[in-house]
This record gives C-alpha cells, sequence and structure tokens, in this order.
C-alpha cells in the first residue's frame, strides 16, 4: 500500500505547476506503451535476455557500479538499474519526452498492472 501512496504524492507533485501539469500531458501518451519496456527490463536485469551492446555500453557509461553482472545487488540497486534500462529503452522511441517524463510513464504503467494483478486475485 505504500507504494500506492509514494505514486499519488509524486503525482501530486506534477500538478503544482503549469510546467509540471504540462510535463504530466506529454508523459500520459507513453503510459500505454510503457509495460513491454519494463518487461524487457526486467529480463534484461533478472539475465533472462541480453541487452543490446548500444544499451550495455550506455547503461554501464551512466551506472558503472550497478551494470556489471559479477557484482552483488540490493533489492534496491537491481530496481534502480530496471529503472534505467526500461528508461533507455523508452527513449529510443518517446526522443521527445524528458528522463522525468519517461520514468513517470513507467511508474504509471507499473502501477496500473499492480493494480490490475492484484485486483485479478
Amino acid at each position: 500500500m505504500n507504494w500506492l501512496l509514494n505514486l499519488f504524492r509524486s503525482l501530486a507533485r506534477f500538478f503544482t505547476t503549469k510546467a509540471g501539469f504540462e510535463s504530466f500531458r506529454r508523459a500520459l501518451p507513453a503510459v500505454k506503451a510503457a509495460l513491454p519496456y519494463i518487461e524487457l527490463a526486467a529480463a534484461i536485469v533478472s539475465g533472462r535476455e541480453a541487452p543490446p551492446p548500444a544499451l550495455a555500453r550506455q547503461i554501464e557509461a551512466q551506472y558503472p557500479h550497478l551494470f556489471p553482472a559479477s557484482i552483488p545487488k540490493t533489492d534496491q540497486e537491481i530496481k534502480l538499474l530496471a529503472v534505467a534500462v526500461a528508461t533507455e529503452l523508452m527513449r529510443v522511441n518517446y526522443r521527445h519526452l524528458t528522463t522525468n517524463e519517461l520514468r513517470k510513464a513507467l511508474e504509471l504503467a507499473y502501477a496500473d498492472y499492480k493494480a490490475l494483478k492484484g485486483g485479478a486475485r
């Protein structure tokens, strides 16, 4: 339930300024397309799928302490790496969005996925 509260707090920050609201409006269309990027990022981070070489170089350059598979990672580091990978995967097709907008689209898509998965029980 904590994730839901954090999501609403994050969304509220978007609406406190006109620029924040416009940023949210730009990110909203990408929410429907975000889930496949999340699934691919999860496969890459878990080692089930190899990242494209260009993406691997980019992520390793930006996050040198997170990407090498030989280094044990905490749950928080794995989540950070998954968000970074999903963001960079999405950036290829959504270059007009900022990093914050891409991450917001991913966060909203994941929250929707979790809500639907939780409601299906």
